[in-house]
């Protein structure tokens, strides 16, 4: 597959090279003044709810760049992935979290509602987000799992869609009755609004402490994880409703040059007609995955990028227990 758009414009993803030490020996008094004006504070926030509200998203919004996948089908969320905003002396780790549900049941779904589950443990704050108009038994089984002691924030999303004023504020006084919320915010992550007021009120929940990342970096994946998650992306956006849920997507090879980016990947499904469903006639839907999905990973490793893209059939992986573990 031929590769386009130069981006000359590179920017790194994780950790950059840690400047060079001045030489100069400071003074106690300097040392103190020092110490006084960099206190931190640094903290872990989990993103929990029911699919589709819009977790992903606003994630990617607070930490202004797209590290977490998105679309409209449930789950499309499996792996935990945190992510990463420094600003002045606070950091945020924010913790993406699979969609929970127990509409449909297997094992890849139990390992999934597990991860939501334990990522309420050990967090400073939980953001627990719902869609404005929108409350179901599934808003509901995830309100249930919040311990009562927590931080839980009350993040209604997707305010936009609702242009009643009164209607939206029935629907918060009703939420608001069914759990002791420290606050309520109401956000449209994907517009941008409500965002920086958000991360403002979460900083009385953040603790005294040492930043755990460079304040550059965006989140505790790799970019060969990164890459693999952009395709799963474009296989969600484009194939049908049960299908992106059958495949799995490994990365062969990732090679940084200078100039250019070369990567090669493989997608993995279970049955052997699945393989025509994801290349699709004379190769045009996979053709469609690759080409959007090597523009976005130009875009978020600021390079170019030539990517190569192949389908494999392993029958029965889904349920091979080495897959299932990355999930725990």
């Amino acid at each position: 597959m031929e590769t386009q758009n130069n981006n000359n414009n590179t920017h790194d993803i994780m950790i950059s090279n840690d400047a060079t030490p001045s030489v100069e020996t400071p003074s106690v008094e300097t040392l103190d003044n020092e110490s006084l004006s960099t206190v931190t504070h640094c903290g872990f926030v989990a993103i929990v709810g029911r699919p589709n509200v819009g977790k992903s998203t606003l994630m990617n919004h607070l930490i202004g760049q797209k590290i977490s996948i998105t679309s409209r089908k449930p789950q499309t969320t499996q792996y935990k992935i945190n992510g990463v905003c420094t600003e002045s002396e606070y950091q945020y780790i924010f913790v993406d979290t699979p969609g929970f549900q127990k509409r449909y049941i297997n094992k890849l779904n139990t390992l999934l509602n597990k991860s939501v589950i334990s990522s309420l443990t050990n967090v400073d704050a939980v953001l627990f987000v719902v869609e404005a108009g929108f409350f179901n038994t599934g808003d509901a089984q995830v309100l249930d799992l919040m311990p009562k002691d927590a931080n839980v924030i009350l993040v209604v999303n997707k305010q936009d869609k609702i242009k009643d004023k009164m209607e939206l504020d029935r629907f918060v006084k009703e939420i608001k009755g069914k759990f002791t919320f420290k606050e309520t915010l109401l956000v449209a992550a994907k517009h941008h609004l409500g965002t920086d007021v958000l991360l403002s009120k979460l900083r009385s929940f953040m603790p005294l402490g040492e930043f755990l990342y460079p304040e550059e970096q965006l989140t505790d994946r790799n970019s060969t994880f990164l890459a693999k998650e952009i395709i799963r992306e474009k296989l969600f956006r484009y194939l049908g409703e049960e299908l992106p849920y059958s495949l799995a997507v490994d990365i062969n090879e990732f090679k940084e040059e200078p100039s250019i980016i070369r990567i090669s990947a493989t997608i993995i499904v279970d049955k052997e007609n699945q393989k025509g469903m994801v290349i699709g006639k004379s190769g045009e839907k996979l053709k469609k995955v690759s080409s959007e999905a090597r523009v976005d990973m130009e875009e978020l490793f600021g390079n170019k990028v030539f990517l190569q893209v192949w389908v494999k059939v392993k029958t029965g992986f889904a349920e091979e227990a080495k897959f299932l573990k990355q999930f725990e």
